[in-house]
């Protein structure tokens, strides 16, 4: 499903991660999964994954698409709008 009244959202979710280089069978049970934050506008979701944008122009031109796999997620929070302006 594609979103046409995108919201601005964090995404937790577990990334991916290389291991390079000689070691022990028994140290790879050891490797600790990476959490990791991404904020950008929910863009579209289906049932294998969620796919953000981190900037929009207004024109409805975007850049900066990531996909993520749903297994990945491990939750989404709604941003809320605020009046108050940071400079």
């Amino acid at each position: 499903m594609i979103f046409s009244n995108p919201k601005l959202v964090i995404v937790e979710w577990h990334d991916a991660e290389a291991i390079v280089g000689w070691d022990e069978y028994g140290d790879i049970e050891n490797a600790s999964k990476v959490l990791v934050s991404s904020v950008g506008w929910l863009i579209a979701k289906n049932k294998h994954t969620t796919m953000i944008m981190a900037d929009t122009g207004k024109d409805l031109s975007y850049n900066r698409v990531m996909r993520i796999p749903n297994v990945c997620i491990e939750s989404i929070y709604l941003l809320k709008k605020s009046n108050r302006v940071i400079r």
